[in-house]
């Protein structure tokens, strides 16, 4: 395994684009440009990524390409993994851009290793760009308030999970809570205190979950728990205990400790449904449980788990 750092300014990747192709003259000024330019077309980083592979593939033989980037959350796959690697750390104008693998059944050859690094100045500014897009992005499906993913985020996933559920024949489950009496909260203590009590109960839904769960918040005192892999049953376990936390929990505000319950509807993803269908199960679960007095859980036409 081979780990080198590219490091690029503007002046830097100017140089290396006029400079002659050696010692691989076939990867010459006017082919980098041009793979550049093809990479330009998207600003998805997994498609740049496709595209960067493919291109690479006519001047070193490859199987396999892996991309990670920890701070975003990035980690990326083309082709397959094999037994030899060549890793390059890459970064421009101090910018980290994660780091790229190839991989290949054989053994890389020191001309093939440079060939790799010259191709790499194509990659570089287009991978940037990408980066930067999936950055803002990603903002936009954030809630700023809770740092949960939101409404958007929350349609984008919901879409998405029933679609594997329908697919792979497995279980799914949506939760829905709302905070209870919260306009109650907000008139004695303020809205400043509401939003403590919501960033609370968002930080102990995300203790209470898996770290394959999304929790989102939906609006308002709304929040919506996903969880894959779960029937009804297992997820009314976990809305239960979620519920028990949030009711003996105290939020300290201005040095004044406040308390809130929630009501929670459960519905499990049943065949043949999309996901809003299971959304309005779900809600009208929720209705059930705030119809019951509140601070309890309730699935979908059926009790749940009653307060102690």
């Amino acid at each position: 395994m081979t780990d080198s750092a590219l490091i690029f300014t503007d002046d830097e990747l100017s140089e290396l684009l006029e400079a002659p192709a050696e010692p691989t003259p076939t990867v010459d000024n006017a082919t980098l440009l041009r793979i550049a330019g093809h990479l330009q077309t998207t600003l998805l980083p997994e498609r740049v990524l496709d595209l960067f592979f493919h291109q690479v593939r006519r001047f070193v033989p490859l199987d396999g390409l892996a991309y990670e980037h920890g701070p975003l959350d990035l980690s990326l796959r083309v082709g397959r993994r094999t037994r030899h690697r060549i890793n390059y750390r890459m970064m421009a104008e101090g910018r980290e851009l994660g780091t790229l693998s190839f991989h290949r059944a054989r053994p890389f050859l020191e001309e093939e290793t440079v060939r790799l690094e010259h191709l790499l100045g194509a990659l570089v500014y287009p991978l940037r760009n990408a980066l930067l897009y999936h950055q803002a992005v990603q903002a936009s499906r954030r809630d700023p308030l809770t740092g949960l993913w939101n409404r958007l985020a929350f349609d984008e996933a919901l879409a998405r999970e029933v679609e594997l559920a329908r697919r792979a024949h497995r279980p799914l489950s949506l939760v829905v809570l709302d905070v209870d009496h919260f306009k109650h909260i907000n008139d004695q203590y303020g809205h400043d205190a509401g939003d403590a009590i919501l960033r609370c109960i968002a930080a102990t839904a995300q203790r209470c979950c898996r770290a394959s769960d999304m929790v989102f918040r939906y609006g308002g005192e709304e929040f919506v728990l996903l969880l894959g892999n779960t029937d009804q049953m297992g997820a009314c376990r976990l809305a239960e205990r979620l519920r028990r936390q949030v009711a003996r929990s105290q939020c300290l505000y201005d040095g004044v400790p406040l308390r809130a319950t929630v009501s929670l509807g459960v519905a499990a993803w049943r065949d043949g449904e999309d996901g809003e269908h299971l959304f309005r199960r779900a809600d009208e679960a929720l209705y059930q449980a705030k119809a019951a007095g509140r601070n309890r859980v309730r699935g979908y036409s059926e009790l749940a788990l009653d307060t102690d």
